[in-house]
């Protein structure tokens, strides 16, 4: 049978049969003889406290409390959870360098390692703030109820203004400060300096440059004196190197010279000296 005994002095027991002791101090021990709390409970088994009911309460007990629920290990807070009274925010915090991990049906979803990178899906990596890991060809989804862009954005310490990417409708734009600087539209057009790439000349609509001034395309193939070539290439497929090069604009650094390639074959050379060959690489004498 199990016993009571409120004790006055150093009278806590009764003969060593009682599992339930309230002390001279008013502390209550369950399956403990000596309480060092005001509610201390200690069991060998899995069945140390069940509550049934609507509502565990913990409250500050003065106005400089806050509320905390302290997990322990041997005797050694290893976690709490902190409710503060400042501000009313909910800390959870952990005093070792083990991860902080998250389950649900049983498996781990999310951990938090103790440099504070926050992992989904995986075990995460250390530097690296955040990181989703998935088996799946999908590994996130964001989504904007508003009706005017859904937009990602950056700013490091030395930015002063925002940069982003992002949806319009069925478009992938890219965004510095809030203004919108190049899109990919749902047709798979990009335009740069333009929101409608198909308002152009639909025969060459697929990359589109507008500026209000003067507008241009640099091709950086190597530095001065060097052997490699700048090239802008015409193609019909990919099955032999003919096709892969059936039309080009060439200029080789080495030469100084231009090359224009029809049918895969080289046909005109502008040279560094002014001469232009038609139908040959080289000139005899003045001219073409």
């Amino acid at each position: 049978d199990n016993r009571v005994i409120t004790g006055s002095g150093t009278a806590n027991t009764l003969n060593g049969e009682s599992s339930v002791v309230i002390d001279a101090n008013g502390k209550l021990g369950v399956g403990i003889t000596s309480p060092s709390h005001k509610l201390h409970v200690v069991s060998s088994g899995t069945d140390t406290a069940f509550f049934k009911g609507r509502f565990v309460r913990i409250d500050g007990a003065a106005a400089s409390d806050s509320p905390r629920l302290n997990l322990s290990l041997d005797g050694t807070d290893k976690a709490s959870i902190l409710l503060n009274r400042t501000d009313s925010s909910l800390s959870i915090e952990t005093s070792t360098s083990a991860p902080m991990v998250f389950q649900t049906n049983n498996s781990e979803r999310m951990r938090i390692l103790s440099g504070g990178e926050v992992a989904i899906g995986g075990s995460g990596y250390s530097g690296q703030p955040f990181s989703v890991q998935t088996s799946g060809s999908s590994v996130g989804y964001l989504q904007s109820t508003g009706t005017t862009r859904a937009t990602l954005g950056f700013v490091d310490a030395n930015s002063t203004v925002n940069v982003g990417f992002g949806a319009i409708e069925n478009n992938h734009v890219f965004m510095k400060d809030g203004s919108e600087k190049m899109r990919i539209d749902s047709s798979g057009n990009v335009g740069i300096g333009t929101t409608s790439p198909t308002s152009f000349d639909s025969s060459a609509d697929n990359l589109v440059i507008s500026t209000s001034g003067n507008t241009g395309i640099t091709i950086n193939s190597g530095s001065a004196g060097s052997t490699s070539e700048g090239n802008l290439v015409f193609a019909e497929g990919t099955a032999g190197s003919q096709d892969k090069f059936r039309g080009a604009i060439q200029y080789k650094h080495g030469d100084d010279r231009f090359s224009f390639y029809t049918n895969a074959a080289e046909r005109m050379r502008l040279r560094s000296d002014g001469n232009l060959c038609v139908g040959k690489t080289s000139n005899f004498g003045n001219g073409s």
